[in-house]
């Protein structure tokens, strides 16, 4: 099984913010109210995905952009569903620029330790499996 680290790239990125974008228009022309940010859609799923909320399983969905975007798909439509008691249209979150710049270099830092740091950290969970099975 290939690891998430290992493939996400730029153009995934890229392509994913497209196609994230392209969903959040498509609803704006809708007579419904959103205020979904793509950025914050996207950091959200790369997020899940890397720290295994929502793994990706490469035998299963062999395209990583594919389960990226099958989840910006479900947040988009979790978001636009949520209670009122949940969320209310005054109660935007709105992050800086900065913010998004920072959040994005700990992931790539995070990706980066990951894969600096795979082979012990296999090893290390093969020993916890060991320990919790006895």
């Amino acid at each position: 099984m290939f690891s998430a680290e290992d493939h996400l790239t730029d153009d995934i990125i890229e392509q994913l913010y497209f196609y994230t974008h392209k969903k959040i228009s498509a609803l704006q022309q809708q007579p419904i109210k959103t205020n979904i940010e793509a950025k914050e859609v996207i950091h959200n799923v790369i997020y899940q995905t890397l720290s295994n909320e929502t793994p990706w399983n490469s035998e299963k969905c062999p395209n990583l952009f594919v389960h990226l975007a099958i989840h910006v798909k479900q947040t988009i439509h979790h978001q636009l569903n949520r209670t009122d008691t949940e969320y209310h249209d005054n109660d935007e979150i709105n992050f800086s620029e900065d913010e998004l710049q920072l959040t994005f270099l700990k992931f790539k830092n995070l990706i980066n330790y990951l894969h600096d740091h795979k082979e012990a950290l296999i090893e290390d969970a093969e020993i916890q499996l060991l320990h919790h099975e006895k």
